[in-house]
């Protein structure tokens, strides 16, 4: 891999934290893409789960075609016990693949700062193991980050405006063995003096995402929404943990060079 760590002697650029996780997402593509596939693919699950479970419970006649006995289902129509089956069900199954999604999601993020930092590629499977370890502080943290966003919008706005950028490394913050608010508290640290650079990240993302639109609602505009939205997939993860190794050898080096109380007094 020739990935390079970000040259800390200059200020911090943007295209450089964006090349940096360019390359990074090309060094385990193929991880990358099985990682953002297969919650996909877990997540269609969880509708034909649902769909059939609807066919299941409808009064329709038997050997009726799907599309009737998707018309017939009326809840009300439906007994107390199998609406609880039902509930019981859909519950069930969203929480697990939301335990999926979250356990592939902290392994990701591991496994690319790991190999930012390793010069190493990484498995799929490697991916799904190590997301064991940090799938349940991932949650915790992501839940804290909602809490603090919501009480800054409810407020005032820009309060929670500016908790969103503060706080946008705290979940690589939390694969990097910060937990709870240390993991809040490690992302601030580390945006607050380069806020600029998190704006402009930021803005980009969220302009590209909005490209398709400016081909109206055509065939042209969906094919182009997919494209953008696969590629920013692959690469946002490579990109955010690239921000947050670069902006930690930032502060680790400026703690550094900052001379200490006590040699302060002596001199």
């Amino acid at each position: 891999m020739d990935n390079e760590p970000i040259n800390q002697n200059d200020s911090l650029d943007f295209t450089d934290i964006i090349r940096g996780g360019i390359k990074l997402a090309q060094a385990n593509l193929g991880t990358i893409i099985k990682a953002v596939i297969v919650p996909y693919l877990f997540l269609l699950g969880l509708i034909v789960g649902v769909l059939l479970f609807m066919v299941l419970l409808s009064s329709g006649a038997a050997g009726s075609d799907f599309g009737s006995q998707f018309d017939s289902f009326s809840i009300g129509a439906a007994d107390i016990g199998s609406l609880i089956t039902l509930g019981g069900f859909l519950l069930i199954l969203f929480l697990f693949v939301a335990y999926v999604l979250v356990r592939i999601q902290a392994g990701l993020s591991r496994v690319l700062l790991q190999s930012y930092r390793k010069k190493q590629k990484y498995t799929f499977r490697q991916v799904w193991t190590t997301g064991k370890n940090y799938w349940g502080p991932m949650v915790v943290v992501s839940f804290l980050v909602g809490l603090v966003v919501i009480a800054g919008l409810v407020a005032l706005v820009i309060p929670g405006i500016i908790a969103i950028f503060l706080l946008v490394l705290a979940p690589i913050a939390v694969v990097d063995n910060f937990k709870g608010v240390d993991a809040l508290r490690r992302s601030k640290d580390l945006v607050k003096g380069n806020l600029s650079v998190v704006f402009v990240l930021i803005v980009i993302y969220f302009a590209l995402s909005a490209v398709p639109s400016i081909f109206g609602d055509s065939s042209a505009a969906d094919a182009l929404s997919f494209v953008i939205s696969l590629s920013l997939s692959v690469v946002s993860p490579a990109i955010l943990v690239v921000l947050y190794e670069s902006l930690a050898v930032e502060a680790a080096s400026n703690s550094l060079e900052q001379p200490s109380h006590q040699d302060s007094n002596a001199s």
